[in-house]
């Protein structure tokens, strides 16, 4: 795994959730979600690559414990994912929480009847 550190604050941002995937039944929420670490250790997307994709790959099937920071919370959880045979369910990309509740945009009312309105 990569190296823990309590200063860092970056992690996999979760962009996407596949509907009735194991993402979504384990909890993660789009955009507000980055997967932080697994079983205490620090997840970090280095020159061999994302460290959550190798480890999801090497846990088919199997429980996974990862601690989740959510940015429109502000807190932390801890959730077990169990990946399936082909997929987890979701789209993610390494990333820097430290700002993500000011770079969210915030929607402060809706238009009956416009297109934002069904979204």
């Amino acid at each position: 795994m990569g190296t823990s550190s309590s200063k860092s604050k970056v992690g996999y941002q979760v962009l996407s959730v596949l509907p009735n995937g194991p993402a979504q039944l384990a909890g993660l929420t789009p955009i507000f979600d980055f997967i932080v670490s697994s079983a205490g250790e620090s997840l970090v997307f280095n020159k061999e690559g994302p460290e959550l994709i190798n480890l999801l790959k090497e846990k088919v099937v199997k429980e996974v414990q990862l601690a989740v920071y959510n940015s429109r919370s502000e807190s932390c959880r801890d959730l077990v994912v169990v990946p399936g045979e082909t997929c987890v369910g979701m789209s993610v990309r390494f990333a820097s929480y430290e700002f993500a509740a000011e770079l969210t945009w915030h929607v402060l009312s809706v238009s009956p009847g416009s297109p934002a309105e069904s979204a």
